[in-house]
């Protein structure tokens, strides 16, 4: 999702707040850090992970987002393009700052496979609509954790950003 354009729920234990029993494991590819606490592997558990995602995403916290995409993660923006998880971390950092609110969160599951679909309404610093865009991400559950393997975000509306 956009997320992924503009740019994790596991590594972000400011965004999820820590739970007795936390443990730490190293994440795969990045040797980062991840808090890993007991995620239900329910709606409720998906619904952590995509919260964080977008937590992750604001705060440009890399390590935090590492810990969610899993390592053969690929996205597929709005414009087309593919990303994948190595490409996206470089690219949290240079994105711009935006606010990003997730709305008509459709969650399924799939025995160890969910599949999340919304729209994700984008707007700048000044708090004006930059773009709707519906996106749908699929997570899968390893270990006990579920990370996501793949995004795609699609615009719904495009609108013109006005020049000050």
């Amino acid at each position: 999702m956009l997320r992924a354009l503009l740019g994790a729920a596991l590594c972000a234990t400011a965004a999820l707040g820590t739970t007795p029993g936390a443990a730490r494991a190293q994440h795969a590819s990045s040797g980062a850090a991840c808090a890993v606490t007991h995620q239900p592997p329910d709606s409720a558990g998906v619904q952590a992970v995509e919260d964080a995602w977008v937590a992750a995403g604001a705060a440009h916290d890399s390590t935090a987002l590492a810990c969610i995409l899993a390592d053969d993660f690929i996205d597929t923006d709005w414009q087309g393009a593919r990303r994948t998880k190595a490409q996206m971390l470089r690219r949290l950092g240079h994105r711009p700052r935006m606010t990003q609110r997730i709305t008509g969160w459709h969650i399924r599951l799939y025995g160890t496979t969910a599949v999340v679909r919304g729209t994700n309404i984008v707007t700048d610093s000044t708090g004006a609509e930059l773009i709707r865009l519906r996106f749908t991400d699929v997570l899968v559950r390893r270990d006990g954790t579920w990370h996501a393997v793949a995004a795609q975000e699609t615009p719904e509306q495009l609108r013109a950003r006005a020049t000050p």
